[in-house]
């Protein structure tokens, strides 16, 4: 995990740091080359550079970058040729090849609805045909999919006036530079709204709504809101709102506050979304101190958590874990008592452990069911895929 730039205390931040989650341990960044202090920048991971472009200081929005190299610690300028007009908050999506920058904000909260790609090989950018692109709109749904980047939902007035919210989108295929329309759905959430790619479906929740998009039938499924947790506003906010991340098998969401209104409260818990069995399981409370903004990355084995906002610096990883039953064991009530015997190849979702017991969700069921199994030969713990099923 690579954290830099932002601000601390009022002041913008122009250094960061790696992260390796294998040592648990951090090195500096070097700062010869690094761009300008900045906060709300665009940044993009090709698998082997950051790139860092645009953000926002004082005197307004930037329209420079550079692109970092963790095996040299090194800086390289991003060539300025063709690159979009200077904001902050844009979309940015790493297609394999090249960075989408789409959208964003400008001077005076104008709100762009264009965008081009850049090229790392050849430190070129590539304008993004406006045919057919959505309205202009901030707080937005955005997925990658591997072949097109979708845009959807939103707020299309300023963030600084009255807002409505937009309930349509597109998806742009870069190979052809085109956009086509995305359905409307009265089950699709439309803003501010959380969203993750599921490896076939975009996943958004906002509100009192979540779905889940197929591109391939242009369809809307609805997606169950009972998460177990209390109700939080999702990323795309102003307020730093609650995190998503796919685990591979699982969605994950984790903090957020409860309002947009002065004083909020932030959440230290959060949920884990099955879309095959379409149930969440909550995420019991425990994690870092609640900040007022939060980056969250998954690692292929645990959601890494680096708080912002004025925190202390302490940051958390969450790991799910999967429990199967092996030989029949008692499960028992939040109360103690005996509910049923667990059979053989059951599965069952882990909220928290207990000395030599674990609090589980069976796959499939309600947060609203959970008991306690002991941890013992009779069971099988795996994290953060379920264990295979016996032979």
């Amino acid at each position: 995990m690579i954290i830099w730039g932002g601000a601390s205390q009022g002041s913008l931040l122009g250094d960061g740091a790696r992260y390796n989650p294998s040592t648990r341990r951090w090195a500096k960044m070097s700062v010869d080359g690094a761009p300008s202090p900045r906060s709300a920048p665009i940044a993009g991971w090709t698998g082997e550079e950051l790139l860092v472009w645009g953000g926002e200081r004082r005197g307004g929005p930037l329209s420079d970058g550079a692109r970092y190299d963790p095996s040299t610690d090194t800086w390289t300028p991003i060539s300025a040729d063709g690159a979009p007009s200077a904001r902050f908050a844009a979309t940015a999506a790493w297609t394999g090849s090249e960075l989408l920058v789409w959208g964003g904000l400008g001077p005076d909260g104008i709100i762009f609805n264009d965008g081009a790609g850049y090229d790392p090989r050849t430190d070129t950018w590539t304008p993004m045909s406006q045919a057919g692109a959505p309205s202009r709109r901030v707080w937005f749904a955005w997925a990658w999919t591997g072949s097109e980047l979708i845009v959807w939902g939103g707020h299309v007035e300023s963030p600084h006036s009255a807002r409505s919210t937009a309930d349509d989108g597109a998806a742009y295929d870069p190979a052809a530079d085109t956009w086509r329309p995305i359905a409307s759905s009265p089950m699709a959430p439309t803003g501010p709204i959380s969203s993750v790619w599921t490896g076939d479906r975009m996943f958004v929740s906002g509100g009192t709504k979540a779905a889940l998009y197929d591109p391939e039938s242009d369809a809307w499924k609805a997606a169950s809101v009972d998460t177990g947790v209390e109700s939080r506003l999702p990323a795309a906010t102003t307020a730093g709102g609650a995190s998503v991340a796919w685990t591979g098998h699982e969605v994950v969401m984790w903090g957020g506050p409860d309002s947009p209104a002065v004083p909020r409260s932030y959440f230290r818990d959060g949920s884990r979304y099955d879309p095959v069995s379409d149930t969440w399981a909550p995420i019991p409370d425990g994690g870092p101190q609640p900040p007022t903004s939060h980056t969250a990355v998954w690692t292929g084995t645990e959601m890494l958590i680096w708080p912002g906002g004025g925190s202390e610096g302490i940051g958390g990883a969450y790991r799910p874990y999967w429990l199967r039953v092996r030989t029949p064991t008692q499960a028992y009530g939040v109360d103690d008592s005996p509910l049923f015997v667990a059979q053989p190849g059951e599965l069952y979702r882990v909220i928290q452990f207990q000395d030599d017991w674990a609090l589980v969700q069976a796959n499939g069921d309600p947060p609203s069911l959970e008991e306690w199994v002991a941890i013992d030969e009779r069971v099988e713990l795996s994290t953060p895929f379920p264990p295979d099923p016996a032979p």
